[in-house]
């Protein structure tokens, strides 16, 4: 049987209060400027609470990812932590 992945996540922060620090979460990556990729077992409302508490921003986008996401130019090894426990 097939093991289950955990569900992946995109972020968004706009002029966060605090600098959000991935290593404080269970599996994140910085992709650039505010956009985050998270991986998590936490529902998608609990780690958009938990983000929105933490960094306090003045806007923020939180949304399940269903798929592999489509980017070039972001932060190194970005690809590779989007592929890993396929």
């Amino acid at each position: 049987m097939a093991e289950e992945r955990i569900p992946q996540f995109v972020a968004y922060l706009d002029e966060p209060e605090e600098a959000l620090d991935p290593d404080e979460y269970h599996d994140a990556i910085e992709l650039g400027d505010g956009v985050y990729l998270f991986r998590s077992d936490q529902t998608l409302s609990k780690l958009y609470h938990a983000i929105k508490h933490h960094a306090r921003p003045k806007g923020l986008f939180v949304g399940k990812l269903d798929g592999e996401p489509k980017f070039k130019g972001m932060a190194a090894g970005a690809l590779k932590w989007v592929r890993r426990d396929r």
